[in-house]
């Protein structure tokens, strides 16, 4: 019951430190995702050519 209990609070603390992260990075993912596909993009286009 102990361990459980354990392993269930330590699901919670990553479930709820994941979801603020997600709140509070989403504005700032959102600009890296963009600069990661502008730079996938760029090696692709070098690739191809």
């Amino acid at each position: 019951m102990r361990k459980m209990d354990k392993k269930c609070k330590i699901m919670l603390c990553i479930g709820i430190l994941g979801f603020a992260v997600a709140i509070g990075g989403k504005i700032e993912n959102h600009r890296m995702v963009k600069k990661y596909e502008d730079r996938i993009n760029q090696s692709v286009d070098i690739e191809i050519t």
